[in-house]
């Protein structure tokens, strides 16, 4: 499935809790009611992230069934961002654990991790191996990631931003899962790292609160 993300820093005479309200009450149902073809809309508010890397605000994420018009979406977000950085993303799950239980607020831990490949490979040599071989191994060593996906990045849309080869998104339904339940054990741990290792120049962190809006008509069929 085709899914814009959009990377958003909030403009300085905006408040974070205004950012917060206008996008979730404002903002997004406005972008649900004029784009036909979105499947979903999930505004995920950055609770923290690394340090190091860009102070986001939030990151939207626009999941089509057909083809999108991301520069409109991107000037409606943008009247209230000082920057947003765009990506076209081909989203793959590997495996949903969750399903309807994940609800439209999520109650529990999401992380979102962007990614760059290691130095002297290609984009198509990372995408390979980060699904071929590093799915497998997450899949027996993250006992605790009841969610996840893959958003592998097809082009960046903006102008600016970092050129990021994809954002992987972990959920975890208790604190504990991602504390405690990360790794199945020392060894689980060490195998991913040295996986990771193979393929992965840089990743951070984010942590963030998830809000999944959806169309009325998908709404409307889902409680039939």
């Amino acid at each position: 499935m085709t899914k814009l993300i959009f990377l958003c820093t909030r403009s300085t005479d905006v408040s974070k809790d205004d950012y917060a309200r206008l996008l979730l009450e404002e903002h997004a149902p406005r972008v649900l009611s004029r784009f036909d073809g979105i499947v979903s809309l999930a505004v995920n508010l950055v609770k923290d992230g690394q340090d190091g890397f860009p102070a986001y605000d939030a990151v939207c994420e626009v999941s089509f069934s057909e083809q999108p018009r991301h520069e409109a979406i991107e000037r409606a977000l943008g009247k209230l961002s000082a920057d947003v950085h765009v990506y076209r993303t081909t989203e793959h799950v590997p495996w949903d654990r969750i399903g309807d239980a994940r609800g439209n607020r999520f109650a529990g831990v999401k992380a979102f991790y962007p990614i760059k490949r290691k130095t002297g490979s290609t984009h198509e040599e990372f995408v390979r191996h980060w699904r071929e071989v590093h799915v497998p191994k997450a899949a027996r060593h993250h006992p605790g990631m009841k969610r996840y996906t893959q958003n592998v990045v097809e082009r960046r849309l903006s102008a600016t931003g970092d050129d990021w080869d994809g954002f992987t998104e972990g959920w975890y339904p208790e604190h504990a899962d991602y504390t405690d339940r990360l790794f199945d054990s020392p060894e689980g741990m060490r195998v991913i790292m040295d996986d990771v290792a193979q393929f992965i120049g840089q990743v951070g962190t984010y942590h963030l609160e998830e809000h999944l809006l959806l169309p009325t008509s998908t709404r409307a069929s889902s409680s039939d």
